[in-house]
């Protein structure tokens, strides 16, 4: 999103009475002891997964010209597009991975470099995590797709990039599971001669951020155990997002912040947080299998959604909005759509539930 944008949204928290601290990291300019000492009641940790991962293939760590990750290469990008800071590219350029952060490095390389993109992927197209529109924006922006491909080796002469190794992949159905099991094809190793790879595979906490007197507890993928309301294993303390439950997106980003609020909410009246109305409805309401079709009900009636306009993919040669956004009928259609048939459902409970009086 656009700077400006980003600042206009976060002078509502200003407005409503609260303040940022800009320039103070956690772990080094206070911990999260030193937040209850001044008298803080309770915290929320959204330091979100802000360290960007590597291939890990051999002998990578030679390289000095022409490797980047993900995070690190947008970071370049924002700092020229914001700040006029110089960042090109020439020849060629691989990206792999296929997640929307891939996507958002794909085409911002499509619009510096001279030459090619890349995007490698060891699954399938409608595999990859991406939204499928940004895929598409991808391919038609010239960028070309290599799926059920594996990255094998950086190739690289005096520590400047050349090209990528990789070999061809086949996906062999598992019964079962909506994925099959990936296998080399043997003798199908090719290579792409570029002088860019980017590793777009992925995001990671900052393992410096806590220390073990903070009392956070990490699950087995790295991030911070959180409960369904996401409280953390030590008292007061909440977390969300990427850093909590793993990569999401920013709609459920918000979700989770507006869960942890009440959840914060319940925390400052109640001295606790047991019970999350929404988390128990949905469980309530799945157990019961109220939501299954009975075999009733209306005809639904397709209404396909409104294509929104886009700039012409031989005009996309810089950083401005792609998508030029509805006209007042195209709003209009859009807005008629039925976007969901709604079911009146009614549960009681033995028993009140905390935090209501009626």
């Amino acid at each position: 999103l656009p700077n400006g944008l980003l600042n206009e949204e976060a002078s509502v928290i200003t407005k409503m009475g609260g303040h940022y601290y800009f320039k103070k990291v956690l772990g080094h300019d206070f911990t999260i002891d030193t937040l209850f000492e001044a008298g803080y009641g309770a915290v929320f940790l959204g330091v979100g997964c802000s360290l960007g991962q590597f291939l890990g293939l051999e002998g990578e760590s030679a390289i000095k010209e022409g490797y980047f990750n993900g995070i690190d290469f947008l970071y370049k990008v924002e700092h020229l597009v914001e700040y006029g800071h110089p960042f090109t590219l020439k020849g060629d350029v691989v990206v792999v991975g296929c997640g929307n952060v891939a996507m958002d490095c794909a085409r911002s390389a499509a619009r510096l470099t001279d030459g090619k993109v890349h995007v490698v992927y060891r699954r399938t197209r409608e595999q990859a995590p991406a939204d499928p529109e940004e895929i598409a924006a991808a391919m038609d922006e010239g960028i070309e797709f290599h799926f059920l491909s594996l990255q094998e080796e950086i190739l690289h002469e005096d520590g400047i990039v050349t090209g990528l190794k990789l070999s061809r992949l086949k996906e062999i159905p598992v019964e079962g599971s909506r994925r099959g099991k990936l296998e080399k094809i043997e003798g199908s190793d090719f290579e792409i001669a570029c002088s860019t790879v980017i590793a777009a595979i992925g995001q990671k906490l900052d393992e410096n951020t806590f220390k073990n007197e903070d009392g956070i507890v990490f699950g087995k993928k790295g991030n911070i155990s959180v409960t369904a309301a996401l409280q953390t294993t030590r008292p007061g303390v909440f977390a969300g997002g990427d850093a909590a439950t793993g990569p999401t997106t920013l709609i459920d980003g918000m979700a989770q912040g507006e869960r942890a609020a009440k959840s914060i909410d319940e925390y400052l009246t109640r001295g606790s947080v047991g019970f999350t109305p929404r988390e128990a409805m949905r469980a309530m309401i799945a157990e019961a299998k109220l939501l299954k079709e009975s075999g009733q009900g209306l005809d639904v009636l397709e209404k396909p959604r409104e294509e929104v306009p886009m700039i012409e993919p031989s005009c996309r040669k810089n950083f401005d909005e792609v998508e030029i956004g509805f006209n007042r009928e195209e709003a209009t259609r859009e807005a008629a759509r039925c976007m969901r048939c709604y079911r009146v459902l009614a549960v009681m409970t033995a028993r009140t539930i905390p935090g209501l009086t009626k």
